[in-house]
């Protein structure tokens, strides 16, 4: 785990400023915001990831009983 956690943390700034270019700016401002649609996009799959477990399954996942 903490050799993945390495890895991500060496190769995340590099794939920021590598996305960032792609949006036609290396700017710090568009760092931030390439980081921001990330996060939002993780977010947005949490938050489908639950509604489906909850209500496609039954809250099989989502619940625990006894």
């Amino acid at each position: 785990m903490l050799i993945f956690t390495n890895v991500g943390v060496f190769i995340s700034p590099t794939l920021i400023n590598y996305l960032s270019g792609l949006m036609g700016s290396q700017q710090p401002d568009m760092n931030m915001r390439v980081a921001a649609y990330g996060f939002g996009f993780l977010l947005l799959v949490a938050i489908f990831t639950l509604i489906y477990q909850k209500v496609v399954q039954g809250g099989k996942y989502f619940v625990r009983k006894g």
